[in-house]
């Protein structure tokens, strides 16, 4: 799905050998990035305190998209958009590399879509106001009974709102670039809610940034 410039496709457990080119070029993405990030985070929670999440769901994937270009990623192919219903509600269930995924599946899944987040994750600055503005669903891995709570807040998301929710099936980032073995949580909240699964899957996105770097 993504390409980077210079790096192959495959996953490869290689350390990092970084030039002084690449870690400057890596700085000066990572400042455009939270430029872009605070200039969306002032829009959508200033939006959010008028409107609901679906009136402004268009803007949202347009400025995914556009965090996506200013990281210097770009998106080659989107395929299989055909396979989803725009009147079924699914639990999406893609691989998960690192953080900029979720704005590639928020910029090209082409309907209201809300995400599954760790609770740590709404604890970073701009970034926490800015998942609660979007609508994503904290969730505690560390307690199990906050950790259920979350995923019947999940089921009733898509039972009563009818709006499909990405969860992350290996449950965190990989750390070498395979797939990690599946979470119970995703499937048994399909079957509770009575939906079905929607795999995807991004490549090239471990060959960009891995977990740690």
């Amino acid at each position: 799905m993504t390409h980077p410039s210079s790096r192959h496709n495959t996953p490869s457990v290689d350390p990092w050998r970084f030039t002084i080119w690449e870690t400057l070029r890596a700085a000066i993405l990572a400042l455009r990035c939270l430029a872009v990030l605070l200039g969306i985070f002032i829009v959508f929670v200033s939006l959010s305190l008028l409107f609901r999440k679906q009136v402004y769901d268009e803007l949202l994937r347009r400025a995914a998209r556009l965090f996506v270009r200013c990281a210097g990623v770009r998106v080659r192919s989107v395929k299989g958009l055909e396979n989803i219903s725009p009147t079924e509600t699914y639990i999406v269930t893609p691989n998960h590399v690192n953080m900029l995924e979720p704005f590639i599946y928020q910029g090209y899944y082409p309907y209201l879509l809300r995400g599954v987040e760790k609770k740590e994750n709404f604890r970073i600055p701009i970034w926490g106001q800015f998942m609660r503005a979007v609508g994503q669903i904290s969730m505690d891995r560390g307690n199990r009974a906050k950790a259920i709570a979350s995923m019947k807040e999940v089921t009733r998301i898509l039972r009563e709102e009818k709006i499909s929710v990405l969860i992350a099936s290996e449950g965190t980032r990989t750390p070498n670039g395979r797939l990690q073995p599946f979470k119970r949580g995703p499937f048994k909240t399909a079957a509770d809610a009575g939906v079905r699964i929607l795999p995807i899957c991004c490549k090239g996105l471990y060959n960009i940034n891995r977990k740690g770097d």
